[in-house]
């Protein structure tokens, strides 16, 4: 695994290395516009890095208090509580490292990380507001099925780290070696599944029964979510220049987003790492897009997909936003097939991979398998679950003429 790990960083340097030459070439088409658009996003990476990571002792505070206990009495680490509602390029690769009490619970809630934290502050709040009103429900229930595949893409990585017994790295680094060698029990992994598993059932429930509420309080989450974070932003920009309010607040506890003689890895360095690496991610998606995207479109439609919907699920390898864009030309059973799939599997050529690269490379064979596992199950949970009542819902929106009578026919 750590050699399949360095040889995608390796792939992934090289096109960079070939983006920077397009971008030479020309940098506003192609691959070289692919290669700029990776730097044109750091500030757009930064600021949801800055707010979450300069609010991080206040975080930790808060699940401690509101999650301690039931953890504690279940047997589970609270570092997977801070995982289930952060993202690991939002601040949960930091808060479950501050959180963990062993390597192995911060690794496990690494893996949980990755699946759940971007559900809840990006995925729901940002679908909701930019699919379609009429596809709404197709998306609630998309998302209901690929909740209910996280567990199954959390076990799938856990396994496959336990049987390689492939080292990590046991701090915040992108320079350390990996030398920690992590001994899982399945009695640790299953305890710590538990929470895991009451989560995705409890949220897969308030969407499938709730969900016109679930909507309007994730829309009005991500709202003040954002809000907030640019308000921290501010607060440490102005704190990090004249030291203005923990010189009038003692008990002043945001850290610093840009590095210091503490910690060398603050928000502003994180952002930036996360920038570097997508330089060539973008590029490698490109020319994958280029050369493979036929290819892979006739993959889908053999398995089942329009032509829609394997665009989407391309498009969602790379970035969900991006699928996002083209749910509305697919039919229905697609859009549920596609959004879930993109629970476990989004990012997996972009802003996950980049990380992960950056602070655990051995991790990143594993990361990929888990997440296209837990997509595959995902498809089969939707067809199952999911696509019988989007089809009865279709029928339904074509009666009433939401749906036009030849549309996606």
């Amino acid at each position: 695994m750590e050699f399949l790990g360095q040889l995608i960083i390796y792939i992934i340097m090289a096109c960079a290395l070939l983006g920077c030459w397009g971008a030479i070439r020309d940098e506003n088409s192609g691959i070289g516009k692919e290669f700029m658009t990776a730097f044109h996003q750091l500030g757009i990476i930064f600021i949801p890095f800055a707010g979450m990571l300069a609010s991080m002792p206040y975080i930790q505070k808060f699940v401690m208090w509101l999650c301690g206990g039931l953890f504690e009495a279940i047997g589970a680490d609270i570092a997977v509580a801070g995982a289930l509602i952060m993202a690991p390029d939002m601040g949960g690769y930091q808060i479950t490292k501050e959180l963990a009490s062993s390597p192995e619970t911060w690794v496990l809630a690494l893996f949980v990380s990755y699946c759940t934290g971007p559900i809840i502050s990006y995925s729901i709040p940002l679908g909701f507001s930019l699919i379609d009103k009429r596809d709404r429900k197709y998306f609630g229930l998309g998302i209901m099925a690929g909740i209910l595949s996280i567990p199954f893409a959390v076990i799938s990585m856990l396994a496959l780290l336990k049987w390689t017994d492939t080292p990590v790295r046991g701090i915040i680094s992108n320079i350390s070696p990996s030398d920690i060698h992590l001994a899982y029990s399945w009695a640790q992994i299953w305890i710590n599944m538990v929470p895991i598993v009451i989560f995705c059932i409890v949220l897969a429930f308030l969407l499938r029964f709730f969900m016109n509420a679930m909507v309007k309080g994730f829309l009005v989450f991500g709202r003040a979510l954002e809000i907030t974070i640019k308000v921290i932003l501010v607060i440490s920009i102005v704190e990090y220049f004249t030291g203005v309010f923990s010189t009038l607040i003692p008990s002043w506890a945001f850290q610093p987003i840009i590095a210091d003689a503490k910690d060398q890895f603050r928000a502003l360095e994180n952002a930036g790492y996360l920038a570097l690496m997508l330089s060539g991610a973008y590029p490698m998606i490109y020319l994958i897009d280029k050369y493979f995207g036929r290819a892979l479109r006739n993959l889908g439609g053999k398995c089942g997909f329009t032509t829609e919907g394997s665009i989407g699920l391309f498009a969602t390898c790379a970035e969900q936003i991006a699928m996002f864009g083209i749910v509305r030309k697919m039919p229905p059973a697609d859009k549920v097939k596609v959004i879930a799939f993109s629970v476990c599997a989004s990012w997996l050529f972009g802003a996950h991979i980049s990380i992960t690269a950056n602070f655990q490379p051995n991790l990143l064979a594993i990361l990929l398998a888990g997440k296209v596992v837990g997509g595959i199950v995902a498809v089969i949970f939707s067809l199952w679950l999911a696509v019988p009542m989007a089809k009865k819902l279709e029928a339904m929106d074509r009666k009433t003429g939401v749906i036009g009578e030849n549309e996606y026919r």
